[in-house]
């Protein structure tokens, strides 16, 4: 009998793990069979393969569940359910009780690894049921690592709720504190302010630069150390802070260079990707930059309205497989702009929320890769 251990245990355990069959340790591993027409409203939920698909009147089956879609691009994606319910023919189900371990260590398999067939990927009921897995013999370090990665998986959902109220609140705020379109006054602002926005164009509020590609033929134009060189790919975030590929002094002199505080926009197939330099760099031909006049404009405010740049863009860009805006229909976009110490209420404020997103988001993803680490440490 093959016996292994984990890498990390929890205090107290000591038996060796054994291989065990997957349909040994639970009550049943099947396919859905239940025969329905889905009701927007009803008793008991119908699951489907990849969550509740609707409503029916009366149930087939009752319990614990793993539910995954036989067929398609979601074959392996593992979901949770409980009660009465019917579940779909598309559907494969494991029914047991005390779940959480077999939940979390077939997370740790992967079962997409079982789906197969030249077209779509595919999951047999079958192949579930022959599945050999090693794990703890004993039921209460089942339990203890199921308890743990159960409570892990509720801070990673917490956190996720978190992160999308924060988004929609934000986009909320996006249309309150900026004019609807035709209006001059947005509809909810900071205390103290009640003049009109003026009307002005992009070009208006600083320079325009489009970038440039140094050969990437000369090596010497590159290095692993010096100025940033933003692509597209490089933006995924409000604010840059590294790329890919960075400028030499020799490449410098064959770029085009803006200051700190320059919004990048992108205007080639990436529509809708802006970011602030927080120092000077230098970016490829699919980016415009804005620099603007700091004694009139707030850059992070800019950077917050450039949401609005990028509608207005793809609203002009030709329909395309890559949508295109020219510098000049870049710089003639009509934008409203208020006055200074309004835009420097608009943009602190939203620097804070974006900072709260970004605080967020950061600790998501750590939570999401401790999971990852610890489904490898605690598993076999």
């Amino acid at each position: 009998m093959t016996k292994k251990l984990p890498h990390y245990r929890f205090q107290g355990y000591t038996d060796a793990w054994e291989l065990r069959k997957l349909v040994n340790e639970v009550l049943f591993i099947g396919t859905g069979k239940s025969k329905f027409s889905a009701l927007e409203f009803g008793e008991f939920e119908i699951l489907g393969s990849t969550s509740v698909i609707g409503y029916d009147n009366s149930y087939d089956y009752e319990g614990d569940f793993i539910l995954t879609a036989r067929v398609g691009a979601n074959a392996g994606e593992l979901y949770r359910h409980s009660g009465k319910v019917k579940i779909s023919d598309n559907t494969v189900f494991i029914q047991g009780d005390l779940l959480d371990f077999i939940f979390y260590i077939l997370q740790h398999f992967d079962i997409k690894k079982l789906s197969f067939g030249t077209g779509q990927p595919l999951v047999k009921a079958s192949e579930l049921k022959g599945l050999k897995i090693i794990m703890p013999v004993s039921v209460k370090e089942r339990n203890h690592v199921g308890t743990f990665f159960s409570t892990l998986d509720r801070h990673i959902t917490l956190h996720q709720r978190k992160l999308d109220r924060l988004k929609e609140q934000k986009k909320t705020y996006l249309k309150l504190l900026f004019p609807a379109k035709g209006q001059t006054k947005p509809s909810l602002r900071f205390q103290d302010f009640e003049d009109d926005w003026e009307v002005k164009r992009i070009s208006d509020i600083g320079d325009i630069v489009t970038g440039n590609t140094p050969s990437t033929s000369n090596e010497d134009y590159y290095s692993n150390e010096g100025m940033m060189w933003v692509t597209p790919t490089d933006i995924d975030g409000l604010i840059i802070t590294d790329t890919n590929k960075k400028l030499s002094s020799e490449g410098e002199k064959v770029s085009r260079i803006v200051p700190a505080n320059s919004i990048l926009v992108t205007c080639i197939a990436s529509i809708g990707k802006n970011t602030l330099l927080l120092e000077a760099g230098s970016f490829n031909q699919q980016i415009n930059a804005v620099v603007p006049n700091q004694s009139l404009y707030h850059p992070y405010f800019l950077l917050t309205q450039s949401y609005f740049w990028s509608e207005s863009m793809k609203r002009i860009a030709p329909a395309a497989t890559m949508q295109i805006i020219n510098k000049n229909e870049f710089s003639n976009i009509i934008v409203p702009l208020p006055s200074l110490p309004e835009q420097e209420a608009i943009g602190t404020f939203f620097q804070t929320l974006d900072q709260e997103i970004a605080q967020v988001e950061d600790k998501l993803a750590s939570l999401k890769e401790m999971k990852k680490t610890l489904l490898r440490k605690l598993f076999v």
